[in-house]
Parts: C-alpha cells; structure tokens; sequence
C-alpha cells in the first residue's frame, strides 16, 4: 500500500509537467482543459519546443496550450532521468477525448503489473501499472504509469506519470508480476487504444470512492488494469500477444480460476509450486477478501464506446 501524509497531499495531488513525454504535448495542442501546472521541474521554453514541435496544428496555441502556467524551475541536476510528466486520471481522461481520432486510436502494445521493491515498502507493497502506447512518429513509445495512493489514509489519488524512458518509472528493484504484450510485427487490430484506456480510466475514477485497505486500493486498481485488459481484449492478447505469467491468466480467461486465484499465482515469487497461488486466494476469500472477480466482470460490462486501435495513419496525423 502507499499513503501520501496530509501535509504532502497538495503536491501529490497538483499536475507537473517536465517535458518528459512525447505523448502529453501531441493531446495539449487540441485540448480544451485549462491545466494550471503548480509543480513543474521545466522551463517554459522547453515545453514550448514541444508544443511546437507537435504534429497537429503546430502553428495554432490551443485554449489548453495558452493556460498552462510554469514555475520555471529547470530540473535538479542529479536526477536528469528521472524526470516524468504527471497529471491526475481526470485530466488525461479530459486530454484524450479532446484529441483527434488519429491520436485517439493509437494502439496499447502492453500492459504490464509490477510491484514495488526495496525498502520499507510494507507489509503489502505498493503495485502499479505501466501502459506502453505507440508513438505517433514511430519512434520510441511513451510508458504511463497508474497509481492509486491515499491521501491521510482514506481519500484516494489516482495520478498517470508519462515519460519516454522506461527507466524513469520503474526502479530496479521493482518486480514485474505480469504482462499482456503484442507480439513484434502482429496486427494491432483488436487489441487497446488510448481511448479505450481513457474510458477505462474514467470508469476506474467514478467507481474508486473511499480508499479502503481491504478493498479499493493498488491492488484494486492493478488487477482492474491487469483483469480488465486481459478479459476485454482476450481474443487479441491470446492471438496475438505474450502472456506472462501464461498459465495463471490463461485459467483465468478460461474460467478456470477467478481473478484472486490469478492474481495470487502472479504474486508468489518464482519457484513455488503453482498450486499454492490457489491456496491463498481460498484463505483470502475466507477472510472477506474485495471480491475482485466481480469487480473486473462490472468493469468490462461498463468499458465501451471507445475508438478502437487502428495502424498508424500518418497522414491524418499530419507527419510528412
């Protein structure tokens, strides 16, 4: 689990934009949000130049590229690639909807859940999400991070951190836990977009409510991730893309298993038997686990209306 003391919730709650991913200026240029960056750790002129640079429209400030206010702070010298750009659930869910279909459509070719290693990380150590989402130019890709943290331990962050280097999200000592990835060269055709991750997105932040330790919290979040990509896009994943861990998911997908079962199975470290992942979700569902089974069933049932993947089309994204 992670709690944000409440002396600290304003910064953990306020957007901060550093330039960090590509992505986040390419949906600035056509949205209508009003984004008052309190925190940033970037002068203006280097968000600027991405502005700029943009593909679409990259002569006309938008109503979002005119409001977006900087501190001018330039980056702390020791940490030059740790520098992320961070934005609550509502505001990306916001940027994306406003942004074109070209953008809209671009293709999610991985979904991956880790949990956080170290020191100190708890009795339940924190778990997030990392999106892996195809770049417009065909270049490097942009990775957005998903947390759920509670702010004086009850009310609930969502936040999004984007950055073009993966390293920047995700620390060494972090263990990946699973994985749905697109195979290279397979058709992105039926698998995620940006747009159905925004309404995923907005469906997780109107349903999270009260942070709760037994119940909606990262772990909630990562297996609604996880799950619900897993189980909206199966025949695509199962077709198309790698499964890690394969068995546990595939049971799930299969019905075999339910979604605590799974998930337990993806938790235990490597080299246990496979069968004791079963054992604990039985302990866990006699001691009033969250029924995240259910959860991830209600979720897929609401996840709809979104633009679906499409290969990219550089010329309605205006790339020469």
């Amino acid at each position: 689990m992670s709690f944000i003391p409440s002396s600290a919730a304003s910064s953990a709650t306020s957007p901060s934009i550093t330039g960090a991913s590509s992505l986040l200026p390419l949906l600035a240029q056509t949205s209508s949000l009003s984004l008052q960056i309190s925190q940033t750790r970037v002068g203006t002129a280097l968000l600027a130049q991405l502005l700029e640079s943009s593909v679409i429209n990259p002569h006309h400030p938008t109503h979002a590229q005119q409001h977006l206010d900087f501190d001018g702070q330039e980056a702390p010298p020791d940490t030059p690639g740790r520098r992320v750009d961070k934005l609550p659930f509502a505001d990306i869910v916001g940027m994306v909807r406003d942004a074109p279909a070209a953008v809209r459509s671009l293709p999610i070719v991985a979904v991956e859940s880790f949990q956080k290693g170290g020191e100190n990380v708890g009795l339940v150590p924190h778990r997030y999400s990392v999106i892996t989402i195809t770049h417009p130019h065909d270049g490097p890709p942009t990775f957005m991070k998903l947390h759920l943290r509670a702010v004086g331990e009850n009310v609930p962050v969502l936040t999004a951190e984007l950055s073009d280097d993966r390293s920047a999200l995700i620390r060494p000592c972090d263990r990946r836990l699973a994985a749905l990835e697109l195979s290279p060269g397979h058709p992105v055709q039926g698998g995620p977009s940006l747009d159905a991750l925004a309404q995923l997105l907005d469906i997780i932040q109107q349903r999270v409510g009260r942070y709760d330790v037994h119940g909606r919290n990262c772990l909630w979040l990562a297996d609604l991730v996880l799950f619900g990509s897993a189980l909206k896009f199966s025949k695509h994943w199962l077709a198309e893309g790698r499964i890690s861990p394969d068995q546990p998911i595939r049971q799930y997908l299969r019905g075999e298993i339910d979604v605590l079962a799974s998930t337990t199975q993806c938790f235990l470290p490597p080299g246990l038997p496979w069968w004791l992942g079963n054992v604990y979700a039985a302990l866990g569902k006699t001691f009033g686990a969250f029924n995240m089974h259910d959860e991830v069933a209600n979720v897929v049932r609401e996840w709809k209306d979104y633009l679906a993947a499409a290969p990219l089309n550089y010329a309605l994204l205006g790339v020469a």
